[in-house]
């Protein structure tokens, strides 16, 4: 005689219990998944941190050889961006297309990673990352009413950053290892940016915090005023803290 017991255990779950099972699963899921996606994103961003320690040691190395100035375009001069394409660029454009400039140093067509933000779907020139221009320029273009005069475009020196710590160098411009477009309020970014700053040190700033821009008499850039157009140049500040 089958007991009570074995009838119990032989006719499986329920649809009541089936559904309650699948509605636990969905709310460990909905719990876990953003946790999940969350931890991918700092894992990429520590990478693009990596990439910037890197690029800095290698602009570093670049302004040694230079005179100790920062990389700048030459307009006219013929620059690398792969092993058999060159191209020359107008002046301001250095703020995208550095890594022509230093190629010699870090060839991005031959360990492009460590010129692409994470999670990026771009995998070729150029970079992810900005480069200031405050640095391709004379502190004077960026005081109130500077006049536009081409003496001013200059790289400048390592000894011309007067606060290295608080000035940005490069940032992660792309931010590839965020799943959704990089929130900005007007031109600038409102994300957690990976920046270098002239004293190597790399840190995750938002670049709508940084210090007030002064747009220079050039025009130029007229995307992402901030951390490109720092008052004063390499002379001042973007972060006060």
């Amino acid at each position: 005689m089958t007991s009570l017991a074995s009838v119990r255990q032989a006719r499986g779950l329920t649809l009541v219990e089936v559904l309650l099972c699948v509605g636990i699963m969905g709310i460990l899921l909905s719990i876990l998944l953003p946790a999940a996606a969350r931890a991918r994103d700092s894992a990429r961003q520590t990478v693009s941190c990596s990439n910037l320690r890197q690029i800095f040691s290698t602009i570093e190395i670049y302004a040694n050889d230079s005179g100790g100035r920062y990389p700048a375009i030459v307009e006219g001069r013929m620059y690398q961006v792969s092993d058999a394409v060159w191209v020359s660029y107008s002046y301001w454009q250095i703020a995208s297309v550095w890594p022509g400039v230093i190629y010699n140093y870090l060839a991005i067509d031959e360990i492009p990673d460590v010129f692409i933000s994470p999670g990026s779907l771009r995998h070729e020139f150029p970079s992810s990352y900005a480069y200031s221009t405050s640095f391709a320029g004379s502190p004077l273009l960026w005081r109130e009413e500077a006049a536009a005069r081409p003496e001013y475009r200059r790289g400048q020196r390592v000894s011309d950053v007067t606060y290295p710590s608080a000035k940005v160098l490069l940032w992660d411009e792309e931010l590839g290892f965020l799943r959704d477009e990089p929130r900005c309020i007007e031109v600038d970014l409102a994300e957690r940016v990976p920046t270098a700053t002239a004293d190597g040190a790399v840190r995750v700033r938002i670049p709508v915090d940084a210090t007030v821009p002064v747009v220079n008499p050039f025009q130029h850039p007229l995307d992402h005023q901030r951390l490109h157009n720092t008052r004063h140049g390499v002379a001042g500040v973007d972060y006060l803290d």
